[in-house]
């Protein structure tokens, strides 16, 4: 019996502190070639959702997941500053124009574009909770 590779399914779920989407796309490949997308802060997630697929007996075809998560108003993150990563970035970035003589072009917005200068903390979140969120998505999945 022949089973077909080509798929797509889409799942939302809707809790009091945000909104996660699940969608997976499947086509035909030689080989398993898994692409998984998922918010910047749960990418560790990552090689569980490529092992689970294996799990499940997925060898072949080109899989698509993208997972996201909005937060409600409510649980807005605040957005802070990392202050000793921001103070060793500008001090390397400072020996790299000394040591080479390049131009000083230093600005915020040249600065604001390294996401890792800014770090997002939220009091309503605990890092179990996260953790929690995380198999979540792995559950998501089953």
């Amino acid at each position: 019996m022949m089973k077909s590779m080509t798929a797509f399914g889409r799942f939302r779920l809707e809790t009091e502190e945000r909104e996660i989407t699940v969608e997976i796309r499947s086509v035909n490949n030689r080989f398993l070639d898994a692409n998984v997308r998922l918010p910047r802060r749960y990418e560790v997630g990552e090689e569980r959702i490529k092992t689970y697929l294996k799990e499940c007996g997925i060898h072949r075809g080109k899989v698509d997941i993208s997972i996201s998560s909005v937060e409600k108003e409510t649980n807005r993150a605040a957005i802070a500053i990392d202050e000793s990563y921001l103070s060793g970035y500008l001090q390397a970035l400072y020996e790299l124009r000394d040591r080479y003589g390049l131009k000083d072009d230093i600005s915020v917005m040249s600065v604001a574009r390294n996401p890792q200068v800014f770090c997002a903390s939220e009091a309503a979140e605990s890092e179990a909770q996260s953790a929690e969120i995380e198999i979540d998505y792995v559950e998501v999945l089953k």
